[in-house]
């Protein structure tokens, strides 16, 4: 007979994955308000240094998303 969930796990997950979808996605949106202030502004460094901010912000969040996948479906 197999063993059932730990729900108490699963919903920690649940609750971690969706806690960083709204961080990354806060964190993201402050530095898109910067680089379009930047890009206005005319000033090239500072637009492609939120850019950079943004794109590193959204790597790290699928990262966090898919270890949160994996380890919803992983057997624990």
């Amino acid at each position: 007979m197999q063993e059932m969930p730990k729900k108490g796990l699963y919903a920690c997950m649940m609750v971690i994955g969706f806690l960083c979808g709204i961080l990354w996605g806060v964190l993201s949106v402050g530095y898109y308000k910067k680089m379009t202030t930047a890009i206005t502004n005319g000033n090239t460094e500072e637009a492609w240094a939120n850019a950079r901010k943004i794109r590193n912000v959204t790597i790290v969040g699928v990262i966090v998303a898919v270890l949160v996948i994996i380890g919803r479906t992983a057997k624990i």
